[in-house]
């Protein structure tokens, strides 16, 4: 057994411990985040973040706070406003729906790079709830009154999942594959199939161990998309790009998968009810 003394210098080796493992991993991305710009250097700030959150956990817990903070994106007319700045990326006239597909896409692509594309163990672990959801919003995303004013308002901004899926990533390591296939795929690995498992499982819908003996066909996929993606896009609304992760113990012990990741695009109200208010920026 280990005394009062005993038990304060146990905690006092293991935050020397989390600090010099933090100490590390920062000093190792140094370099790489000077020689970035702001822009890229805070989303890369936030993905250093996450993997020293990852890297720094005892028992579920770290003391390592994320630094992802969200980004402002706003559609105007004739151009693009991120975090109250004219984005030089987006040049255009007119608004249309190829330039609000291109500009979401972007933000989600970058939400799920920042937070670690469903490879780093992020957000701390309830120890009492089986299925814990936790999410990280990367984006919030409206449009200027002056957009509604001009009569675009009336109509909304579609077809974000074929945009993500005829756009090909030019990553060295990315190379080839869709956007589409980065946000739902890792390395071969189905994200959508766990986390459909878990909605399974959560829902009662159907038996979890029969879903993955079987697997889930392209279709069945298919089907999960309204639960992270919105189809269409009203200027009258906000939504946001959000990164969620869900832990579950009965998870972990059908597949052997203690936590699922995936990124998404919804309604504000929507991801406030999905997350159930529980968000960790």
């Amino acid at each position: 057994m280990i005394g009062k003394k005993g038990e304060e210098g146990m905690g006092t080796l293991v935050a020397i411990i989390l600090v010099a493992v933090t100490a590390i991993i920062l000093f190792s991305f140094s370099g790489e985040l000077f020689a970035k710009g702001k822009s890229a250097s805070d989303i890369e700030a936030c993905r250093l973040s996450v993997i020293a959150q990852s890297k720094t956990k005892i028992a579920g817990r770290t003391s390592v706070s994320l630094k992802c903070p969200r980004r402002e994106i706003v559609f105007f007319n004739n151009k693009v406003e991120i975090n109250g700045k004219k984005s030089s990326g987006y040049d255009f006239k007119h608004l249309s729906r190829d330039i609000v597909n291109m500009v979401l896409a972007e933000e989600l692509r970058l939400c799920w790079y920042r937070m670690g594309e469903g490879k780093e163990e992020v957000f701390g672990e309830d120890l009492i709830l089986d299925f814990n959801i936790v999410c990280s919003i990367c984006s919030d995303i409206k449009f200027d009154k002056e957009v509604v004013e001009s009569g675009r308002g009336v109509a909304t901004f579609s077809d974000l999942i074929p945009y993500l899926k005829s756009k090909k990533l030019s990553d060295s390591k990315t190379q080839g594959i869709s956007l589409w296939d980065y946000f739902t795929k890792i390395e071969g690995f189905a994200q959508f199939e766990n986390y459909a498992v878990v909605l399974s499982l959560e829902k009662g819908f159907v038996n979890p161990v029969d879903l993955i003996k079987q697997g889930l066909k392209a279709e069945e996929i298919e089907t999960m998309v309204p639960e992270f993606f919105e189809s269409s896009f009203s200027p009258e609304k906000s939504y946001s790009v959000y990164y969620e992760g869900l832990k579950s113990s009965s998870l972990a012990q059908i597949t052997g998968v203690e936590s699922v990741y995936a990124t998404g695009i919804l309604e504000n109200r929507k991801v406030a009810e999905k997350c159930k208010n529980n968000i960790a920026n």
